[in-house]
């Protein structure tokens, strides 16, 4: 089937129902959603597979709302943003795929429903900023953004034009002698 002009596969015949980690109004939706919007549809049910070997106990299933709950979070989003003084970013490696940059966490990748849709690089170094990326960089050029704090040392917010000195790379930096990228099993 078809969803927002996705090509949805289901793994297993519990696709398309909630799952317990879903159980409130609150996890599906936020605190300042709409009580009257319906559940998302699992549209990948991952069975017991973990979002993430270690941190959580979130399963990687995916989920999708409905057009109409989807263009309402993002007029929520917008208000949200134009309402702030002080807008800061978290941002981590699944803003980066879209550029051909594995995640390497995410152990269901492959099954996905963007999964044939993602480009691929053979050198990070060759990747293109995506468009979050641009529209990071825009919403600090405007006065909404004031700073980003990223999980990811692979210069694609550089590469749209966002500066250094309102960027932080949690996990090391290319572009800051003064925060060096250190390996997993690394020492300072």
């Amino acid at each position: 089937s078809t969803h927002f002009g996705l090509s949805v596969s289901h793994g297993s015949s519990r696709a398309g129902t909630m799952a317990d980690e879903l159980d409130t109004h609150e996890k599906r939706h936020g605190i300042l959603g709409s009580k009257e919007w319906p559940c998302p549809v699992c549209v990948t049910d991952m069975g017991n597979v973990q979002a993430r070997l270690t941190f959580t106990d979130v399963k990687a299933h995916e989920y999708l709302d409905t057009e109409e709950v989807l263009h309402e979070k993002i007029t929520l989003l917008a208000a949200m943003i134009r309402d702030s003084n002080e807008m800061i970013t978290y941002t981590g490696a699944g803003i980066s795929v879209a550029a051909g940059i594995d995640d390497y966490a995410t152990k269901v990748k492959d099954v996905s429903i963007a999964a044939a849709e993602m480009p691929r690089v053979k050198d990070w170094k060759d990747a293109r900023p995506t468009l979050t990326h641009r529209v990071l960089t825009g919403m600090y050029e405007a006065g909404y953004l004031k700073h980003w704090i990223q999980q990811n040392h692979d210069s694609l917010p550089q590469k749209a034009g966002y500066p250094q000195s309102c960027l932080n790379e949690i996990h090391g930096s290319l572009h800051d002698p003064g925060n060096p990228v250190v390996p997993y099993q690394g020492s300072l």
